[in-house]
Parts: structure tokens; sequence; C-alpha cells
């Protein structure tokens, strides 16, 4: 913690003023291929050490803004999976991974304009049951890609249906954490045994 220590004396009121200064704004519209605002998607600023700094939602038309940002250099993630629509969620500008994302360089009292466009994902989906064949409800289901890398996870409605979206092409390993783990087993698809 950069902070300096102050020292508070019991029963007397210790004064303190701050001089803030202003931050930088990141901005941008994030579209689908046929050029249309995708709502709901989140955006994560993220330092360069890959720790989350702000994050906000894109709105009906796709825009997003985040102010208050102190001076530095980012990465921007557009996180598709959040919204659960069927994208492919993608690093600024238009990369697969925090490593090869482009920095982003805001500056105190500017914006900087970050725009995207996702592409559409594929999806696993499927049903889940006993072996009388009943439907298992609240079953956690989460996707990863070869690297371990998770893809989004979602619960088992009612009938036991489940689908994880904006998964790109790939193989990948799907794990099933029941919710009574007193009765049921974990279980892991696409595994080597």
């Amino acid at each position: 913690n950069l902070a300096d220590p102050v020292q508070v004396i019991a029963g007397q009121t210790t004064p303190l003023n701050a001089v803030l200064e202003a931050g930088g704004t990141i901005s941008g519209q994030v579209l689908d291929q046929a050029q249309a605002g995708l709502y709901r998607i989140q955006v994560q600023i993220k330092d360069l050490a890959n720790v989350n700094r702000a994050s906000t939602l894109t709105d009906a038309n796709g825009n997003y803004l985040v102010k208050g940002l102190p001076a530095g250099d980012y990465k921007v993630y557009f996180n598709a999976h959040y919204s659960n629509q069927n994208y492919i969620s993608e690093w600024y500008a238009d990369k697969d991974s925090f490593k090869n994302a482009d920095i982003v360089a805001v500056t105190q009292g500017n914006t900087t304009q970050v725009n995207a466009e996702l592409a559409p994902g594929s999806s696993i989906s499927g049903t889940v049951t006993d072996g009388s064949a009943n439907p298992i409800e609240f079953v956690e289901v989460y996707v990863y890609d070869s690297n371990g890398i998770g893809f989004g996870g979602v619960y088992t409605d009612s009938s036991g249906h489940y689908q994880v979206n904006g998964l790109p092409a790939g193989n990948y390993k799907v794990n099933f954490y029941p919710d009574e783990l007193d009765n049921f087993a974990v279980e892991y698809l696409g595994m080597p045994g």
C-alpha cells in the first residue's frame, strides 16, 4: 500500500484533505459482424499485470464508457460470456489472449477510443440426468480448452438442460459439478482417463 499513515488520536478529529487528479477515459462500441451493437458485453480494463482495474457493460447499442482511470497502459477484454450471447470473447484488438492483446494508453483528462467486433461462437449443450433418466437441476457445467482456460459456466435448468455459448472452434473439456455432491459424483468429459 502506497498511502501515508494517518495518526488518529482518541477523542479528536484529524483533518485530512486530498486533491484528486482527473483520470482518463476509455470508451467505444462493441458490434457483431453485421455492425449491430451488442448488449451486455462485459468490458474489462486490466493493467499490465492482468489485474482488473474497472469494468462495465455495453448498453443496447453496444456503447460503453469507463471513466476515472489513472494515466497508464491497459489491456481491454470484451467478455461475451457474461451476456450469455453466442459470441466469442476477445482481447483488443481482435486478439485471443492477454499476452497478445494490444496495449491501450490512457492519458489524464483524455478519452481513448477502443472498439471491438465479435465473431459468432459455437455452443456445447445437453441434458444431465441421473441413472434413472431423471433430469438434475442446478448442476454446474464448466467448459475448458486444452490449455485449461475456462469459457464460462452455466447451471442446468429444471429439465437438466444446459448450453454454454461463445466457444471458438476447438476441443474442450466439460466438467459437471452437481449441487448434491452427497448423491452424485463429479463428472469430467473430454479428458483422458
